[in-house]
């Protein structure tokens, strides 16, 4: 009758392919909240560049805003909502909660404007220009001290 049950090889082979498929999966599941704040500002900078879009499109008017909150912002035409509540995923907060924001009819934001984004050390801003352009940079913001 053969005896039953592992070797220590066969254990010390089963914990190293365990340790391998850990030390892969480890990036992807440790930056999570990088891809959650690039997620938010690329969905944020779709809606301000949809919100322009429309401003341009109506002439004089109305023109859609949208009102910023700590945990995601919605979008109004005519204080009726347009796009509902869009909620940020917990990872990511919005620093110096902006003001409520909106285009005139030649597409411009006055004044200019940064919003930062920021999940952990991860910074994304997006960058609405006196000219109206729209765009998101991964820099962090400057501080004075």
């Amino acid at each position: 009758m053969g005896e039953r049950g592992f070797t220590l090889i066969e254990v010390i082979i089963v914990i190293a392919i365990i340790g391998i498929f850990a030390g892969a999966a480890y990036p992807i599941i440790g930056n999570t909240g990088a891809r959650d704040v690039d997620n938010v500002a690329r969905e944020l900078a779709a809606d301000l560049q949809w919100m322009q879009q429309r401003s341009i499109n109506s002439g004089a008017g109305p023109f859609p805003i949208i009102e910023f909150t700590a945990t995601g912002y919605v979008i109004k035409l005519n204080n009726t909502v347009i796009k509902p509540n869009v909620s940020f995923p917990n990872t990511v907060t919005i620093d110096d909660l902006p003001t409520n924001t909106s285009f005139n009819a030649n597409g411009q934001c006055d004044p200019s404007r940064t919003i930062i984004l920021q999940s952990g050390s991860v910074f994304r801003n997006i960058i609405i220009d006196v000219n109206g352009r729209i765009h998101i940079s991964a820099t962090a913001p400057v501080t004075t001290s």
